[in-house]
């Protein structure tokens, strides 16, 4: 084999490795915070949607082609939709994290707790926050939602 022919197929197998990473790296992502949904649509009716890990992320199907993304716990997973002929039509990653504007996150020793200034600090849930400082957050905000019922 001449040089030539050699550095010819070097440089092709160099351009199939840049593509391959190429399109690896423009995989889309779906960015979801907890507790909070994000609507997807499709171009074809969905039929069947699988996720990769429920306790990360919940999906629901509101109509054929909207599908409703629910930030569960941080970290990634993926999301297949299939179509009525059991062809995907969509294979996302899913990745979810906490929402990091307007909230304040204090860490005193191992433990942390975080609040959510808008424009006024008050306290929030927040996934890792400390145990007990969990424990009174929710049940603050329950009492709220059990006052709030009451007054209907």
């Amino acid at each position: 084999m001449s040089f030539g022919a050699a550095a010819k197929q070097i440089c092709v197998a160099v351009s199939v490795i840049v593509a391959i990473s190429s399109s690896l790296a423009t995989a889309a992502e779906v960015a979801v915070q907890t507790d909070q949904a994000k609507v997807f649509r499709t171009e074809e009716p969905a039929k069947t949607v699988i996720i990769g890990n429920p306790m990360i992320a919940e999906v629901t199907i509101h109509d054929g082609s909207t599908v409703i993304i629910t930030g569960k716990a941080n970290g990634r997973t993926n999301l297949i939709i299939l179509n009525e002929r059991s062809e995907p039509i969509v294979d996302e990653e899913i990745v979810v994290s906490n929402p990091t504007e307007q909230v304040v996150m204090v860490q005193r020793n191992t433990n942390r707790s975080s609040y959510s200034c808008e424009p006024i600090c008050q306290p929030t849930v927040q996934l890792g926050d400390d145990t007990e400082f969990l424990g009174q957050t929710l049940s603050s905000i329950l009492a709220r939602d059990s006052a709030a019922v009451a007054g209907q």
